[in-house]
Formats: C-alpha cells, sequence, structure tokens
C-alpha cells in the first residue's frame, strides 16, 4: 500500500472490510491480478495488481484522479486479512479456491449483503421532516482549457441549497450527491448532518439528483479549478452544466418552481426560457450621405456553445441562423474597436437594407432616426403575378409591392431619393416556387406552354392554387373563364315503378345535362379533369368530385349509365346507405331513403294488412315475418325466412302470397313454390287449409303430363313442383312469368355447382324467397350460393367473399334473413330435452368393428393428401361400413348372427313406451336398417308405420295423418326422406337411432315433434355406440353447430368453417395420430 494514501481514506477501506463490502475475490493467474467486486454507492469492479507493481483499477471517479480509492484500498486490506499478502502466489490462490463458495452460495450470499447495506438501521428510522433543494444557476467565466469540450468563455454553473428547517449551502456538491445515492449523512457544517434516510424528498428532487451525480462522475476533477473569479472554498460548489444536457437540466429546474438565477450582479427568483426574439437594439440615423449603425446590447450575455442567449433572466434559444449571426457579431467585436458604432458608406447602403437589415430583424429590433426614417420604405412585401393568355402559351409578369412602392423583378433598392428595405427572402421564395412548378422565368417574365389539355389543367387547379399561398394570383379573362365555376353537385334519388332499382340522378353546377354521363364516365376511369365541350375544364380532384368518385367506385360493377342517371340494384343500396347520405340528396329523395332504411330496421312495422280470406289466426310473430315478407316484396327484394323449424314458415309464406294476390300485387302471374318431393303435396294441403280460394297446381308426374299442368297454369295461381322436377323442365318454367318463386327447405340447393343451382339461377322472378331452418349446414359457401338465388349482388363474388369475416357476412345479410327461435317466440311451447344415450357392442359385434377399423387404419395412416384424395370416395365407404356394424353388423355381412347392441336397446325402449302410451319416431339414415327394425317389431308386436323415400307423396300425408290421430305407437322414419317438412306433432318422443355428419339434419328430424301444435313435452333420445367413431362424429356435429350458431344466431366472431370433411377429421376419427 502506497505510503502517501491519506489517513482517512484506509480508514474508509477498512469500514468497507468491516461492513463486508467486499463481496467476490477470484484470482486470475493468467493475467497476475486480482478480480474483485466491492459495494458502494453501486457495485464497482476492482482489477487489483498481483504484483508488487501495486498498478490497480478501478471504476469509480475517485480512481480515474487519483489511481487509488477506497474501493482498491478495501480489497487489499481484505486479502491481507484472509491470506497475508496482495502477492497472486498459488498458495494465496489456494486460500480463496479452498473458501470459494458455488455459483448459488455467490449469487445468494452477495445479493443478501446488498439487502442489509441498503436497508441497514432502516427500520429504526422514523421519517417526518421533508427536505428541500433550492438550484441556483449562474453564468461564470472560465479559462480556456482542454477539459470539457464545446464550451467557451462563459459557462453555466449550478450551485445548491439544501436543509429541512432552512436551506444550507451545499459546499461540495459531488458528496452531496453521492451521499444522497447511498442514503448516508451530509454533512452541511461541523458536526450538524441530515440522515437521508429520515428525510422526506420530494419526487421531482429525485431524479434530478440521480442526473447531477452521473454528470459529476462523468465531468474531469480540475475542471472546476478553469473557473475566474470564484474563490479556492467555493469551488467544490458549483457543477458546471455541459451543453448537451443544460436545455433539458434547466427544463426539470423550471418545473420545481425552486430556481433561482443569478445574471451579472442582479439575481432573480426564476428564470424563463422565452421564445421572443433577443433584445438586440439596431439605431440607424443618417451620418452624411450614408447611415452609421448602433448596436445596444445591454445586460446580455451570449452563450453560443449552448445556443442560448441570456437577457436578464430569460433563455433565449437560438436558431441556426441566429446562432450564426452572433457568432459572426462576436467576431467582430474582437476584430475591430468601438464595435457598437459601424459607419456605411454610400455605395454600401443599398446592401445593408436590402440584405442585412432583414437579417438583424432576426435578433432585435431595428430602429430608424427621424431624418432616416422619412427616406426609408420599411413595408411588408406583397408579390403580385398576372397570367395572361392564349391558352396554350400562358405569359406572366412579376411584381413586387411595398407599400405604394411597386417593383418588377430586378435588384434596384432606391427610388428617386429614398431607400428601401427588400425583403429578399421573401422575393428569392417566389422566385423559387415558380422554378419548382417548372415556370420559365426571364428576368420579370414568367410563361408557361399548356399545348395539351393536361398542361392546361395542371396551370388552372394545381399550379395556381400552389401560387397563390404566396402571391395574388390574377388570370386574364379569357384564362378565368376556362375554369368551371359553381361545380355544386345536387342528387335526386328515387326507385324505378314496380321494379328493384334506384335511379340516382347527378346534376353538376356549371355542366349541362346531356353532359353527365361523359362527366360521371370520367369519374369512373378517375381522370384527374374533365373537359367540357366548349373546351372549359373541370378539375375531378374536388372533395365533392372525389366523393362521387369514391361513391361510383362501389357501385361500378353493378350500376348502369343513362342520360345523367345511374341506375343501381335497391339491394346494394341497402350496405351503402351512409354513402348514398354523404351524397347529400334532396330532401323528396331523402324522405324516401329514410323510409326504406328505417324499414329495413324494423320491418315489424311495415304497413300491412293480413289478408281477409286467410282460414287462420297468426301468433304476433308470425304477423312480424307477414311483414317483413311484405317489406321485401315491395321494394322487389329477396330474403331468407329461417325461424327454427316448428314455427310456422309455411303459413306466414302462404299468407304472404294469398295477401299479395288479394291487392293485385302479383300483377295477375302465378307463383313458384320449389320443394323436396317428398314435400310438394304436403305444401298442397297447407293451401287448402289455409288459403282455399287460391288455385292450386300441383307439377308433377311424366314430362308429358307436367309440360300439360304448366301450360294449363292460372294466372293468380300457385305452382308447385319438386327440385328434380324443375331441373329437368327448367326451359319449360323459363318461358313462365312467375310473380314470385319460393325455394323451400333451401338447404337442397345451396350447393353452386349443382345443375339444380344453375337451373334455379335462370330464373327471373321479381320476390324470390328461401324457407329453410337451416340455412347453413356444412360451410358459409352455402349461405353465399343462397344468396346467389334470392338476393344477387348482396355479396361479391364468391373468392372475395371468402375474404369477409363472420361478422361483415352476418352484418349484411341480416335484413334479408329473418329468424327466431322456438324458446324466443312461443312461450307456451312444451319442452324438449334432449339426452344421449350409449350403448355397448356385443361380443361378436365387438370383434367385427375392431378388425374393420384395423384394416382402415393400416390403409390411411400413411397417406398424404394426394393419396386421401385419390381415395376418398373409398375411405367414406370404410367408414360408412363402421358405422352400420354400430348400428347392426347384419348391414355389412348378411350371414352375421351375433346380434347388435344398440338394437336390443332401442327394442327395450320401444316396450317401456308402449307400456307408457308414449309415440315414437325412430329416425335412421340406412333404410336397410329400419327393416331390421321393422321385423324386431313384429316378433315384439309392437304396432308401427314406415316411411322411406320410396313412398309416393299422397300416401305420406295418410302415413302422417294416422300417427298423428293415435292409430300406432312408433313411426320408422328415413332421416333423409322424412327428416324435413314433416308436422308429426302426434309424437312425444324422437330417435335418432344413428348419428348423421351434420347436426342440422338431425335438428330438422326432431323438429317434426318439437312444433306448434305439440302438447306435450318432446324427449330427443341419441344413440351413441360407446368406443366407437360415432363419439367422434358427436364432437364433429359440435363443431359444425359452433359455424350455424356464429353466423345465424349470434352475428359473428371467429368460427370453424369446415367445406367439407377434412383429412384431418377423418384421422381424428379414425384415432390416427397426425
Amino acid at each position: 500500500m502506497k505510503w502517501s494514501m491519506p489517513d482517512k481514506l484506509i480508514q474508509e477501506g477498512r469500514e468497507y472490510v468491516n461492513e463486508d463490502r467486499v463481496l467476490s475475490v477470484q484470482p486470475d493467474f493468467h493475467s497476475q491480478v486480482w478480480h474483485c467486486e466491492v459495494l458502494g454507492s453501486k457495485m464497482y469492479h476492482v482489477t487489483l495488481d498481483g504484483t508488487a507493481r501495486e498498478q490497480d483499477v478501478c471504476q469509480c471517479k475517485y480512481w480515474k484522479n487519483h489511481q487509488y480509492c477506497k474501493h482498491t484500498i478495501a480489497v487489499e486490506l481484505y486479502l491481507k486479512e484472509k491470506c497475508g499478502t496482495r502477492i497472486l502466489t498459488e498458495s494465496s490462490a489456494e486460500q480463496f479456491q479452498v473458501d470459494a463458495e458455488t455459483a448459488g452460495q455467490e449469487f445468494v450470499n452477495d445479493l443478501t449483503q446488498i439487502f442489509f447495506q441498503e436497508n441497514k438501521g432502516a427500520q429504526s428510522l422514523n421519517i417526518q421532516a421533508d427536505f428541500q433543494v433550492q438550484y441556483t444557476l449562474q453564468v461564470l467565466r472560465m479559462k480556456p482549457n482542454n477539459l470539457m469540450q464545446n464550451t467557451g468563455e462563459h459557462v453555466l454553473a449550478l450551485s445548491l441549497r439544501a436543509g429541512v428547517d432552512k436551506p444550507y449551502m451545499v459546499t461540495n456538491i459531488e458528496q452531496f450527491t453521492e451521499q444522497f445515492i447511498k442514503q448516508e449523512k451530509w454533512e452541511y457544517r461541523l458536526g450538524d448532518g441530515i440522515d437521508f434516510r429520515t428525510v422526506k424528498i420530494q419526487e421531482m428532487d429525485q431524479p434530478i439528483i440521480y442526473r447531477l451525480h452521473k454528470l459529476l462522475e462523468e465531468q474531469p476533477a480540475a475542471l472546476n479549478k478553469q473557473l475566474l473569479n470564484v474563490t479556492a472554498r467555493k469551488l467544490d460548489s458549483y457543477l458546471i452544466l455541459p451543453p448537451s444536457s443544460a436545455h433539458s437540466i434547466l427544463e426539470d429546474l423550471i418545473q420545481t418552481g425552486r430556481v433561482e438565477w443569478i445574471a451579472g450582479e442582479q439575481t432573480y427568483p426564476d428564470v424563463q426560457i422565452s421564445p421572443e426574439k433577443p433584445g438586440y437594439q439596431f439605431l440607424l440615423g443618417k451620418k452624411g450621405k450614408g447611415i452609421e449603425l448602433r448596436i445596444q446590447a445591454e445586460n446580455i450575455i451570449q452563450l453560443l456553445d449552448y445556443d442560448w442567449l441570456i437577457e436578464g433572466n430569460k433563455v433565449h434559444p437560438l436558431s441556426v441562423q441566429q446562432h450564426k449571426l452572433l457568432g459572426y457579431l462576436s467576431f467582430f467585436e474582437k476584430r475591430f474597436d468601438d464595435s457598437n458604432v459601424i459607419g456605411i458608406e454610400e455605395p454600401d447602403v443599398s446592401d445593408l437594407l436590402t440584405y442585412v437589415i432583414p437579417l438583424l430583424k432576426q435578433i432585435g429590433t431595428v430602429h430608424f432616426s427621424e431624418e432616416l426614417e422619412r427616406n426609408i420604405i420599411d413595408e411588408p412585401l406583397t408579390v403580385s403575378i398576372q397570367f395572361r393568355g392564349p391558352a396554350k402559351r400562358i405569359k406572366g409578369e412579376i411584381f413586387f409591392k411595398y407599400g405604394e412602392t411597386v417593383f418588377r423583378q430586378n435588384r434596384a433598392s432606391k427610388t428617386e431619393s429614398q431607400f428601401l428595405i427588400r425583403d429578399t427572402i421573401g422575393e428569392e421564395r417566389i422566385l423559387q416556387v415558380l422554378e419548382n412548378l417548372e415556370f420559365n422565368i426571364i428576368e420579370n417574365q414568367v410563361s408557361f406552354l399548356a399545348s395539351k389539355d393536361v398542361d392546361l389543367f395542371s396551370f388552372l387547379y394545381r399550379k395556381i392554387p400552389v401560387l397563390r399561398r404566396y402571391a395574388e394570383v390574377e388570370l386574364s379573362p379569357d384564362l378565368q373563364n376556362l375554369i368551371v365555376e359553381n361545380t355544386e353537385v345536387s342528387t335526386s334519388v328515387q326507385r324505378r315503378t314496380r321494379d328493384s332499382f334506384l335511379d340516382i340522378r347527378f346534376d353538376v353546377g356549371g355542366i349541362s345535362e346531356n353532359e353527365i354521363d361523359r362527366l360521371l364516365n370520367s369519374l369512373k376511369k378517375n381522370d384527374a379533369y374533365y373537359k367540357t365541350e366548349d373546351g372549359r375544364i373541370l378539375s375531378l380532384e374536388t372533395e365533392t368530385m372525389k366523393e362521387m368518385n369514391r361513391f361510383l367506385s362501389l357501385i361500378k360493377d353493378e350500376s348502369q349509365l343513362h342520360d345523367g342517371t345511374l341506375s343501381m340494384p335497391m339491394i346494394k343500396s341497402m350496405t351503402l346507405e351512409k354513402e348514398i347520405n354523404d351524397l347529400n340528396p334532396e330532401v323528396g329523395s331523402q324522405d324516401f331513403l329514410n323510409e326504406l332504411y328505417h324499414f329495413i330496421k324494423h320491418p315489424n312495422e311495415f304497413p300491412a294488412e293480413l289478408p281477409k280470406t286467410l282460414q287462420a289466426d297468426l301468433r304476433p310473430y308470425q304477423v312480424t315475418g307477414f311483414r317483413w315478407l311484405k317489406f321485401l316484396s315491395n321494394y322487389g327484394l329477396g330474403g331468407i325466412l329461417a325461424d327454427e323449424m316448428g314455427l310456422g314458415k309455411t303459413l306466414q309464406l302462404i299468407t304472404f302470397l294469398l295477401s299479395e294476390v288479394e291487392e293485385g300485387k302479383n300483377d295477375a302471374k302465378p307463383a313458384l313454390v320449389i320443394a323436396p318431393a317428398s314435400l310438394i303435396y304436403n305444401w298442397k294441403y297447407e293451401f287448402q287449409k289455409f288459403a282455399p280460394l287460391l288455385q292450386i297446381s300441383v307439377i308433377s308426374g311424366v314430362k308429358k303430363e307436367r309440360e300439360e299442368q304448366l301450360s294449363r297454369l292460372p294466372e293468380n295461381g300457385i305452382a308447385i313442383t319438386s327440385y328434380q322436377s324443375f331441373r329437368q323442365d327448367v326451359e319449360s318454367y323459363q318461358k313462365c312469368d312467375f310473380y314470385a318463386m319460393i325455394l323451400d327447405e333451401s338447404q337442397y340447393v345451396n350447393n353452386y355447382n349443382t345443375k339444380t343451382f344453375r337451373a334455379i339461377a335462370k330464373m327471373n322472378a321479381r320476390v324470390n324467397i328461401a324457407l329453410s331452418g337451416t340455412p347453413i349446414e356444412n360451410s358459409v359457401t352455402e349461405f353465399w350460393a343462397i344468396f346467389q338465388l334470392i338476393l344477387p349482388g348482396l355479396f361479391p363474388k364468391l373468392q372475395e367473399f371468402k375474404k369477409m369475416s363472420l361478422e361483415d357476412i352476418s352484418k349484411t345479410a341480416k335484413p334479408f334473413m329473418l329468424r327466431r327461435l322456438k324458446a324466443d317466440v312461443l312461450g307456451d311451447l312444451p319442452e324438449k330435452s334432449e339426452a344421449d344415450l350409449y350403448s355397448s357392442l356385443n361380443r361378436d359385434q365387438k370383434i367385427m368393428y375392431l378388425a374393420y377399423l384395423q384394416q382402415l387404419q393400416e390403409k390411411v395412416s400413411d397417406y398424404d393428401s394426394e393419396d386421401f384424395q385419390r381415395n376418398r370416395m373409398e375411405i367414406l365407404a370404410g367408414l360408412t361400413r363402421l358405422r352400420q356394424i354400430c348400428c347392426d353388423p347384419r348391414l355389412v355381412d348378411a350371414a352375421y348372427e351375433g346380434g347388435s347392441g344398440k338394437l336390443e336397446q332401442l327394442v327395450e325402449i320401444l316396450k317401456n313406451a308402449q307400456e307408457n302410451n308414449q309415440h315414437v319416431l325412430v329416425f335412421s339414415q340406412f333404410t336397410s336398417m329400419l327393416k331390421l327394425i321393422e321385423a324386431e317389431l313384429v316378433k315384439e308386436n309392437l304396432s308401427h308405420l314406415y316411411l322411406s323415400g320410396k313412398t309416393p307423396p299422397a300416401e305420406r300425408i295418410t302415413l302422417v295423418n294416422q300417427f298423428n290421430e293415435g292409430h300406432t305407437d312408433v313411426f320408422l322414419i328415413s332421416l333423409k326422406a322424412g327428416g324435413t317438412g314433416l308436422n308429426l306433432t302426434g309424437a312425444d318422443t324422437v330417435i335418432l337411432f344413428d348419428l348423421w355428419w351434420n347436426p342440422a339434419v338431425e335438428e330438422q328430424a326432431a323438429g317434426r315433434a318439437h312444433r306448434i301444435g305439440q302438447k306435450k313435452n318432446v324427449q330427443v333420445y341419441r344413440f351413441i355406440a360407446e368406443g366407437t367413431i360415432e363419439e367422434k362424429i358427436n364432437q364433429l356435429q359440435q363443431d359444425k353447430k359452433m359455424l350455424f350458431d356464429q353466423l345465424i344466431v349470434s352475428e359473428g366472431e371467429e368460427a370453424l368453417s369446415r367445406q367439407r370433411l377434412t383429412n384431418d377429421d377423418i384421422k381424428q376419427i379414425l384415432g390416427i395420430q397426425s
């Protein structure tokens, strides 16, 4: 240890050792040093020389100035205590290897030590008093030096006063900030001090003191010794603020409200950052034929290195231009004696007034003597540019105006006996603007070649508006007349008589009616301008024209333009309410649109009377449905009546058609109802029941019979046919003029790739209505397909539709789809309960199932995407066989004799049902399974009826009536043939013997019993074979139901969208890991 080290410093090092602040010591034989960590005001890394040279290194500021510090001393004392020497030897190193801690021990021990040092004695302290800090800023002079960059003769210095009851001068600002950070005791005078842990320091002071401490660490210790006129006793009380930090520190100090400012001999209670220009005074008076300039700068101090000018307690931040000017004045003062009085000879007066005075005005105020003021023109600059034709070669002249004095573009500044102060910057600015706008400038003449229409448009509508920001611009009458003025746009909107189009007519001020079509076509092409027949130019870049263009772009694919009128489908207007209103249509048009949009949102308020000859009493929600249908018809629109099964969609539709006939709205044209073949006679029966006066014609039989029936179609009648027959006779139907087309169970035509879909799409009825309780069964593209048939144009093309969110799809479709749930509108409808009944495969059935499953798994497990597509039908056939085995293995192998667990369970339930006088519907998708069930029912002497797709339509009605009248206990029904359109309210139990891929089909089946007219609670049982693919199918159903609920019921959000059974679905069903 060097003998010259201060005793006080050695004592501080010893205290560090006693307080266990030396946290880590590691020997480094390669470099012959000790690596150590010492906890001071922060963690310091010490490298202690392990040789006799004692060339130690520490990170602290004290070491940088002295090459030793209390931290290096503490490490040396620690080593002597542990191994007797600081010299690195094998024996001394072994001492530390013996004591070496594991990484975990060192981590915990070191941080524990830090915790105790930070909190030592804190629990016994009583924090009460408020500790206040007052800041003083002062401009001091400094000797030239190389210790701090970017400082000149003057610097800004900060000193502090602090205390509790009264402020005391901080005589050593570095010591003060360090003790604050360490939370130690600060001695403000000998024997008296303040423990920083016992006082409350204001929040805004803490970051300031931390920042000052950081600056002091970075600042050379000898810097304060360069200050002039500061006693040695006060040197340590100042922190010289570097220019790079001064501005932000000043702002922070001003925020405290506790900063005083000393400028020269004057002390101010505060300091301000002033946006005003500095207070230099420039006095000009005549002297002979020249001018004398006096510069007054009282109480002004230049701090150019800080980019500041100090005037009293005002700090003026300087712009780059101001800084440059003041830098020159500072240089000028040093170069010439008596530089505050400057004589300007007559030859230089012109340049003084033209170029120098505008610069001086940036840093102060210019005053003219009375005598000189009479000979000075000091007026603001006004620029005037006059343009004249012809249009193809435009010329202009520039005038610079100063009050009454007008100059063309030249450099003369003297007019007779007067001096003119010219704004050369302003003059140069307008010349630069003209050059940027590609005008040709020769002396005071400006020219522009407009040989093409686009050049003339650019001159009138792009260049002139820019020039008018800087100058007064006048156009000769021949140029002014080329501008189409008063281009106000008025819009009228009306509905075409008896069709579904809106006509929007635009009238544009200054444009003749016969030119509107051409103008709108120019807008559609995104042209920048339109040239009228008489050669005038109209800008299409105004906000009004842009608004029209935005509207036209939204309807460009659906609109037609003729004679100034834009015709667009009514349906498109529904999605453009805001855009149409933005066109500010005339009052009459606005009334029509308001009415239209009101009924879209409130269809139940549409004025419509129930038909007088209707043979039914409608429930309130059915009246709303009827009015909604009348609203659609009135505006030539289409929609989906998507009420839940059993709410009477058929009755609402019949009421609507009867009303149209009674009111003559059908124009004596027939309506067409297309339904599944199994339901056509059911429709006839419903019409005869509720609207007996309507003439009904069922189009069926062989082709010749169908053609004859079509030819005899009554004018006000109703034609009913099946989808299959319609597809076969589409050309004959196209020749008929139908008022309305009704698509019952429209999910039958939700595939846009089928012939039936394409055939229906060719029809041209005025009103198209779809009926379906399940408009979506598998994917949202089915939804798109139905709307393509009933309301084409509502949704974009399929590729764009697929990009729409479910929320946007639902929002768009909402006005044209009406769906109510039984739970919401039928408070008196009996309850429907659903339950899954699990059955076990019996022994032989399970052996057969597992054999088929293993065979299919082995085949599919290694398939890639191409293999799946190539063998898709074979895979689906394999899945069907597994499902059939779950029902009864005899469906796969007629020789099987082992029985079926599911069939046995069914027979037991049906026996119990008979004993309890229950009436049961049993649905299966396999007609062969229904035959096996029928055979068991015969054995058990259980009465039953049977309906499949082969049952003739007329016979179906008879079977339905027999069951509803209670003639039998069990009705066996094919799921696809009898799952829709039947009213079987005689049943109180529904059994779904096997699961279908789509839950919507099963919902339809259950809806046969749970509907209007049902008096008893309905129990629905879904049979599931435990431990088989039926459990996986059940999960798949829930996924598909999510899609339906979110799009149709809850109107949006992310949902699972399945186009069809995917490869992953198949692997999941078969239990194959992907």
